[in-house]
């Protein structure tokens, strides 16, 4: 029968159609996750640049004052050295901030 037929067709439409709607739906989601992650990323991006910043001002003025009042024959090779040290301890800081930024992007895939 036509009418079996087409009500049968009908219902199918309505399956595809809303299908589609819970795809764009999750796609919706998703890309509004993804840019809250984004700027996330980038705010911590900002921070860590900004401590690196601060902590190189900190770390330059206080040598300069340790140096001075201390140290005033304190070889240049020893002030690189410190510096250099200083510059490592940072850069795993700011590694250790990647790792837990590379989890969450991972969580927000999974989910």
């Amino acid at each position: 029968d036509i009418t079996q037929y087409l009500l049968a067709k009908r219902k199918q439409l309505e399956k595809d159609i809303n299908a589609n709607f819970r795809g764009l739906n999750e796609n919706l989601q998703t890309q509004q996750q993804m840019k809250t992650l984004q700027k996330a990323v980038e705010d911590h991006e900002t921070k860590i640049e900004n401590a690196k910043d601060l902590c190189d001002t900190f770390l330059k003025v206080w040598w300069i004052v340790l140096v001075i009042r201390t140290h005033p024959f304190m070889s240049h090779q020893k002030a690189k050295d410190f510096s250099e040290h200083c510059k490592a301890f940072i850069g795993g800081e700011e590694s250790e901030v990647k790792k837990e930024i590379s989890k969450a992007q991972d969580r927000v895939i999974m989910e």
